[in-house]
């Protein structure tokens, strides 16, 4: 009896280790936001919200938050990727953050910008004419218009598939060591084509993530909020690790990382997967 015991205590504990763990990992993703959140939530609806101290605080949020995400998410995938359960997960967190940064960082400023244009350009072409009509039922027929148009089907398209590259990223970066900037591009690329389910998945697990983010944050659901701070961005990375160790776990042993070195496109037909 006593046995059975400490064995339930020992896994109760072993739980709340781990829960406590996500926790944190989720904290120091969102840490380089909070400056932006701050913002948002205090000073927005005020009429200070202009006022040049609050501003400086705003840009230097969002810069401080963009430069910091991907690596953030890398380091936290490396942390997921090694084992939840270890004792220190501040201490690993960090490490990884610092033996990842360059290429993650890189990495995400390019995936950063292309995103950017991309979605700038479906935001202009849909609304640049707006101004000229007053009417709602206008505005609705012109955004049937656009939205129904080629160039935005396109647009929402690559759109999709960036998507689909940056959530094999992370997983990249941090299975493949190695590979340069370029190549990891290069793998996000042909991953997201070959493993499209997975991939599907780990993009199913990133917009949720991000959407569940943004409603917390528009919401005044205090619970759900507090759910996400909590866990929101650690969970889905952690099950998109699970999901797709046995991929990296046998593109290791098909040598995927030494075939992506080389310039000829043919090579990747070479590898038997």
């Amino acid at each position: 009896m006593e046995q059975q015991e400490k064995k339930m205590k020992s896994k109760l504990y072993i739980f709340f280790e781990w829960v406590f763990n996500l926790l944190v990992s989720n904290v120091l993703i969102l840490i380089p936001i909070v400056p932006v959140v701050a913002y948002f939530r205090f000073f927005v609806n005020k009429e200070n919200a202009t006022n040049t101290v609050n501003i400086v605080i705003l840009l230097v949020g969002l810069l401080l938050f963009l430069l910091t995400l991907f690596p953030n998410i890398t380091a936290c995938t490396k942390t997921m990727k090694d084992g939840i359960d270890t004792d220190i997960v501040f201490k690993t967190h960090f490490r990884n953050f610092k033996e990842s940064f360059k290429k993650s960082f890189f990495v995400g400023i390019i995936f950063f910008i292309v995103l950017s244009v991309i979605i700038f350009g479906l935001l202009f072409y849909i609304f640049q004419d707006f101004h000229e009509y007053e009417d709602g039922q206008k505005i609705f027929e012109q955004i049937g218009e656009k939205v129904s148009s080629a160039g935005v089907i396109v647009m929402f398209v690559a759109l999709i598939f960036l998507l689909l590259m940056v959530a094999n990223v992370p997983l990249i970066i941090v299975n493949f060591k190695k590979l340069t900037v370029g190549e990891i591009i290069k793998s996000a690329f042909y991953l997201s084509f070959r493993y499209f389910l997975t991939t599907f998945i780990l993009f199913i697990l990133l917009i949720f993530s991000v959407g569940i983010g943004i409603l917390c944050f528009l919401s005044q659901m205090a619970i759900l909020l507090l759910a996400w701070m909590m866990i929101g961005i650690s969970l889905p990375i952690m099950l998109g690790v699970r999901i797709t160790k046995p991929i990296f776990y046998m593109l290791e042993k098909k040598q995927f990382e030494r075939i992506m070195h080389y310039d000829e496109e043919d090579e990747l037909d070479d590898l038997e997967f």
